[in-house]
């Protein structure tokens, strides 16, 4: 029998309208860190789905106590349902991923041992498989706005957007301004390193999603991301006003 490893992890799921996946996605997880993990808990934060995800999600909570629940009245998006989940992580460090398991559930015990180096670990995606045009084009422009705006703190790590580990004792330092889907993470990040935090990053596998499709890419979301950078670029210049 694999020795379990002894740091206890919370792992957060936005879930918004994936009745059709998320009791496999859940039972999955669960056997895969009851394997892996001595201590764990999956945090499930139901997006204001419409679909009947809610319902199942009370029955997964109802017969497992290590699946916790929280529920959105409507529809917040993934940048505020990732924050809530953070907001009520008890364990040592903390991981978000997609309902679907964009980062597979076997993937997070081996980049514990990257994690235990460091305050925040961040997952590059090595291959972006199932990506439309649209999706890679708003990618790169994405990445390309973030370094024009934080040169420096946007050095050395390319890819914001998609899974990151943290040791939860940081998060309350580092919570971010930002509640849209596309920035939340990538002011985590950022805050992170201007508390001297240590973050290092990493390539990981990116599984393409097989069922339904992505809610983001959406002009909406687009313009909302580029609203939390600019408030972004003003706080630091006056962070760095006042500090003169």
């Amino acid at each position: 029998m694999n020795k379990k490893r002894r740091e206890s992890i919370s792992l957060i799921l936005p879930v918004y309208n994936e009745a059709a996946i998320i009791e496999a996605t859940v039972e999955k997880i669960l056997l895969v860190l009851s394997e892996t993990f001595a201590d764990f808990e999956v945090i499930l934060v139901n997006d204001g789905s419409t679909d009947g995800s809610a319902g199942i999600l009370k029955r997964m909570n109802e017969s497992d106590p290590r699946v916790l629940v929280m529920d959105n009245h409507i529809n917040l998006n993934q940048g505020l349902s990732i924050q809530r989940g953070m907001a009520v992580a008890s364990k040592e460090f903390v991981v978000h991923d997609a309902a679907d398991l964009a980062l597979a559930a076997e993937d997070i015990a081996p980049l514990m041992e990257k994690a235990i180096r460091c305050d925040l670990l961040v997952l590059e995606r090595r291959r972006s498989p199932g990506y439309t045009l649209w999706r890679r084009l708003t990618s790169v422009v994405n990445q390309a706005i973030r370094k024009l705006l934080f040169p420096f703190l946007s050095r050395g790590i390319r890819d914001m957007n998609f899974v990151q580990i943290y040791r939860r004792r940081i998060i309350p330092d580092i919570m971010p301004l930002a509640t849209s889907p596309a920035f939340t993470t990538p002011e985590m990040i950022y805050r992170a390193r201007l508390k001297g935090y240590r973050v290092l990053a990493c390539k990981a596998e990116y599984r393409r999603r097989e069922t339904g499709k992505g809610a983001l890419g959406r002009p909406h979301d687009i313009l909302w991301s580029l609203y939390d950078m600019l408030r972004f670029r003003f706080y630091l210049f006056t962070l760095r006003k006042n500090q003169d």
